[in-house]
């Protein structure tokens, strides 16, 4: 899979109860300022402005190992978000969860770490198509 950014993300806090149904009400959660762009083997997916996210949705008490603000994670995340929350008609949630994966590599992460959040969303994550 081919990964290649053609925007920066950019977001800012937003409080808590701001409301996005595909988030729990009690997460922390950051609106894109602006539209983020990303291709996936040649196929651009943009995040738009606006939308809102809560970053890796890592249960609590795994927080001291990987925060849900994990910075290799930022920008895959996001993209995941989307992909789950919007675009599950267009992109299958193995689509999806292999893009996390390849950009959180092309970000830094470890092989380890990204075939950990990987797995977890594989197994647990839920979107548009449950």
């Amino acid at each position: 899979m081919r990964i290649q950014y053609k925007s920066e993300l950019h977001t800012k806090p937003v409080p808590r109860d701001t409301k996005a149904k595909w988030l729990k009400k009690d997460t922390d959660k950051i609106a894109l300022v602006m539209d983020f762009t990303v291709l996936v083997d040649g196929i651009a997916i943009t995040v738009p402005k606006g939308y809102i996210t809560d970053g890796s949705s890592i249960p609590r008490i795994f927080w001291r190992i990987y925060n849900p603000w994990y910075t290799e994670a930022r920008r895959g995340s996001c993209v995941h978000d989307y992909i789950y929350s919007h675009l599950h008609i267009i992109f299958s949630k193995d689509f999806a969860d292999a893009a996390l994966r390849e950009m959180m590599i092309l970000d830094g992460a470890s092989e380890f770490t990204a075939y950990a959040f990987y797995k977890a969303v594989k197994w647990f994550g839920k979107g548009g198509w449950t």
